[in-house]
């Protein structure tokens, strides 16, 4: 009897993992499935544009323009800007000598602080001639925080950049 299971559950996993390897084989190759098509990612209609593909491949992001409560353990409101990110500054109009942002989890996003409790928000107010932005959002991963920084990277540093191909 356990042979019987171990031999279907082996059965499952190879079944799943080649199930796994056509789908990122046909993504890779740039095939669209019947039901793949004429979708809409349901983010679309509240992620600013410049966010909306790391959003796509991270999984989930914050409603632009929002206010809520953190949780239930939390007694505190979290703000949320019109660029899609945790409100760390007063003056979202100033400009800096530098820029500087953070990615990462909620230990970046600031879980359980209001905003002007955040550690982003204290340099902004420490730092007045620097520019601080939080990229962090609760739950992401060292991966997820990679693709929102690669995003961010090629949209900050577009005009900075000069990026020529070797034949």
């Amino acid at each position: 009897m356990k042979k019987i299971f171990y031999v279907l559950g082996q059965m499952f996993i190879l079944g799943l993992a080649l199930f796994l390897c056509s789908e990122l084989y046909l993504a890779h190759k740039g095939v669209t499935l019947e039901w793949q098509q004429n979708r809409k990612h349901f983010l679309e209609d509240w992620i600013p544009s410049n966010l909306l593909g790391a959003v796509k491949r991270c999984g989930w992001g914050y409603e632009k323009n929002s206010r809520f409560h953190s949780g239930e353990d939390y007694n505190v409101i979290i703000n949320i800007g019109q660029d899609g990110l945790r409100v760390s500054r007063s003056d979202l109009t100033k400009k800096g000598r530098h820029y500087t942002a953070f990615f990462g989890c909620s230990y970046t996003f600031g879980e359980g602080v209001n905003d002007k409790e955040t550690m982003v928000y204290k340099l902004n107010d420490q730092y007045p001639d620097e520019v601080f932005d939080n990229y962090g959002v609760s739950g992401y991963g060292t991966l997820q925080s990679l693709i929102v920084m690669q995003d961010v990277l090629k949209e900050k540093c577009a005009s900075e950049l000069k990026l020529e191909k070797k034949p």
